[in-house]
């Protein structure tokens, strides 16, 4: 804490004065009443007095004053100021002061006195001191900083110059000679403005573009008291480049690469720029849709079957400089119709890499389609014309087969029943299921030996079954599970008979299963491994009602009843068998709030049926979007399927769907 002095009070410690009150009223010092004071030793001060201080110059005066503050003696060290410099500053045991240019070549007092012991008695202590002139200034001024920076890049055109120094300067000194800013064409016009310690340099015009300018401060500037730089000061700075105002060209040739019942894809001309092209925004209908760098949009989806969508393109450059929009593109995408096929869930492309839909798209590159089935993820068509196409992104007729009649598929293999009733088959043979009496996998298709009058072929894992016109069913390949249904588990490479089947109207295999279905509406089961004890020989499903058709997945299975209800068994741990629960189940339980269904098939894990209004419905295992609600969610009972109306056919893959009219 320290106090400052005031001249129009001199200032006592309070509690000082009031004991010194206190005792004035009892006695006075030293006698003639029953109080005696005795006041040793008496108040003194024994600061050297200073004699002389210099302008601008800080002084620190230690003061050492004493007297003594209580009955039971003890000394205080405490003082009062009673003159001094306005600009003096007080505090308990020192003054400050620092002398103004006011009090040059004068005397300037100072008086000090120590607080009053309890006596009353207090010594004085005057101080006069002369003050001298400050020394004359001999420091040159040096510059401390600039603005711009030494050896700046990309400087606003518009930037003034600032010089900082050491100590203020003459604007006298302050001339367009003595401060040069200069470009590669001489010397640049402009204003000097001083202020304090600073100049600031204002050019008439901006700077040029794209150019290195300097800067030099001579010795001709000085400061106050005439002193100039030692040596000249220079450095440069470099301006930016003109800013790029010119917009790319507007993009031309807009034309959609790819038109689904979802999905547009679009490309168009490259535009050009004086400088480079970032980038293109594409507009529908109207509103923003996305940024992309190069010219091409590699898809729109999320689109409505059979709507129509209108896009623009403008190009914009790495100034942000936009172009017009281009002219526009109109598209309507595909509608789901006749001999069109609807898929979801997952796709494999050639080159191995996969990607999953959630809604169903439209095939655009495929029409006329007579028949549509799945493999393992694998889209096979007979089309009206009898020749067949396969495909994981990108269709391709099957080469050696123009006249196929109807298909089935297996997981890595496909087979088909020609226009005389024959089977032919492709893709992998490893276990024999091809039935050409090989175990070579082939791409062109090969005939099965020894069947003719075939209606129908299903596959499973490694093993083909076939149904012929007169009622029974052959089945070829794997028979580790006894799948075959020969009564053993040895593999075959060409049809053997499945032992005691007659009177079959359907049949169905996925897997190691294999399912048939009875002209009486009885369902035979056998092969297996996974819910029941594998079976070798056919057995009857029991706890069925009459059935008039049936699909069979991976480790459960679907029918339909006379009253189009559906039932299932088997395999339950995704919700595929439709009953609420995850429940696994050995005897047919009836699917929950299906009614009316006309078509069902299963993948391995999820279930599929169309009801006689052409919707789809779907339930079970749904982590590729083989469900086509839209989510990837398991479902426990039937959600319908999103867009698809006026379906009559339906097939599952491994974990993939599709549905055609």
């Amino acid at each position: 804490m320290f106090i400052k002095h005031d001249h129009s009070n001199n200032l006592r410690r309070i509690d000082a004065v009031i004991f010194w009150i206190f005792v004035s009223l009892l006695s006075s010092c030293g006698g003639g009443s029953s109080f005696s004071l005795t006041c040793s030793p008496p108040p003194q001060i024994n600061s050297t007095p200073p004699t002389e201080a210099i302008v601008g110059e800080r002084y620190i005066y230690v003061v050492d004053a004493i007297h003594e503050c209580g009955f039971i003696p003890f000394v205080c060290s405490d003082f009062l100021v009673l003159q001094s410099p306005p600009e003096t500053d007080v505090y308990s045991q020192y003054i400050a002061w620092t002398p103004s240019a006011a009090y040059a070549n004068t005397s300037v007092t100072f008086r000090i006195a120590t607080v009053p012991d309890y006596c009353g008695d207090s010594v004085q202590q005057v101080w006069t001191v002369f003050v001298q002139p400050p020394p004359p200034d001999t420091t040159p001024p040096q510059v401390t900083s600039v603005s711009p920076s030494v050896d700046a890049l990309n400087v606003a055109t518009t930037t003034q110059v600032r010089i900082n120094f050491t100590e203020d300067i003459d604007p006298v000194s302050v001339t367009p000679a003595s401060i040069v800013v200069s470009g590669p064409g001489g010397a640049i016009a402009g204003t000097l403005a001083t202020s304090s310690n600073s100049v600031v340099f204002t050019p008439a015009a901006d700077l040029p573009f794209t150019t290195t300018i300097g800067v030099t401060v001579t010795t001709a500037v000085r400061d106050l008291s005439g002193n100039g730089l030692t040596q000249d000061y220079s450095w440069s700075f470099t301006t930016g480049a003109e800013p790029d105002i010119a917009a790319p060209s507007v993009p031309t040739g807009l034309v959609a690469t790819r038109v689904t019942g979802v999905e547009v894809a679009l490309s168009w001309d490259s535009s050009t720029d004086n400088v480079a092209v970032a980038g293109y925004d594409v507009y529908r209908n109207g509103s923003f849709l996305r940024s992309v760098t190069g010219p091409f949009l590699s898809s729109d989806t999320g689109l409505d079957f059979n709507t129509e969508y209108c896009y623009t393109v403008s190009a914009y450059d790495t100034s942000a400089n936009f172009s017009a929009q281009s002219a526009p593109l109109c598209v309507t995408t595909l509608d789901f119709v006749a001999g069109t096929v609807a898929t979801w869930g997952k796709t494999t492309a050639e080159n191995g890499t996969s990607f999953s839909n959630t809604i169903p798209d439209i095939e655009d590159r495929i029409s006329n389609i007579k028949q549509a089935v799945l493999g393992s993820d694998q889209r096979t068509v007979v089309l009206l014309d009898g020749t067949v196409w396969q495909w994981g992104t990108t269709p391709q007729m099957v080469p050696g087969i123009s006249n196929a009649a109807v298909a089935g598929a297996g997981y890595w293999h496909t087979l088909a029943i020609t226009s005389e009733a024959k089977v032919v088959g492709w893709g992998d043979n490893n276990y024999g299921q091809l039935g050409d009496a090989s175990n070579d996998d082939t791409a062109v298709p090969v005939e099965m030996v020894g069947i003719n009058q075939a209606l129908a072929v299903e596959g499973g894992l490694g093993h083909s079954l076939v149904l012929k016109d007169d009622g029974t069913v052959w089945a070829t390949g794997g028979n580790w599970f006894g799948q075959l249904g020969d009564g053993t588990t040895i593999w075959k490479d060409t049809p053997v008979q499945v032992i005691g089947l007659t009177n079959i109207i359907a049949i169905a295999a996925t897997s190691n299963y294999s399912l048939a279905l009875k002209s009486d509406g009885s369902v035979w089961r056998w092969g297996g491994g996974s819910y029941t004890t594998y079976l070798s020989t056919p057995s009857q499903v029991a706890g069925l009602p009459t059935i008039k058709a049936i699909a069979q997945g991976g480790g459960f299975s679907l029918a339909i009843a006379e009253d189009d209800t559906v039932w299932a068994w088997g395999l339950n741990g995704s919700g595929q068998l439709g009953d609420g629960t995850t429940t696994t189940r050995a005897d047919p339980i009836q699917v929950s709030g299906l009614s009316n269904v006309i078509a069902i098939a299963a993948g391995d894990n999820h279930s599929l049926a169309i009801t006689n209004d052409g919707n789809a419905w779907a339930w079970g295992a749904n982590y590729e979007g083989q469900l086509g609600d839209g989510t990837l969610l398991n479902k426990l009972t039937p959600v319908q399927v999103l867009k698809i109306s006026g379906a009559n056919k339906i097939a599952a893959g491994a974990t993939s769907s599709l549905a055609t009219k």
